[in-house]
């Protein structure tokens, strides 16, 4: 995780957003890359609608960097701009 911060809703609750980027590492990886990214992009359309569907966010959701180690072989970084909405209520 880089770049993680925390956003007051600004709500009467104590609710807060973390904000932060998720960055995964696949290494050594030889397979075809979208059979990759389906997945990330389903998961992403299911965790995180709000930027799915924000064109403006959506265009910094996911980016990735490739490092080729041989022809076959390469390792990938997926950086993710993620939310995560902290509910909190009195009992």
């Amino acid at each position: 995780v880089d770049n993680g911060s925390v956003v007051a809703t600004g709500a009467a609750s104590l609710s807060w957003e973390y904000r932060y980027t998720l960055n995964v590492v696949i290494v050594d990886f030889s397979g075809d890359q979208g059979l990759l990214m389906a997945p990330v992009l389903a998961w992403l359309r299911e965790n995180q609608p709000d930027a799915i569907h924000n064109p403006e966010l959506r265009e910094k959701l996911l980016s990735f960097e490739v490092d080729i180690l041989r022809n076959d072989i390469c390792d990938i970084s997926l950086n993710l701009q993620l939310t995560e909405h902290v509910i909190v209520s009195a009992d």
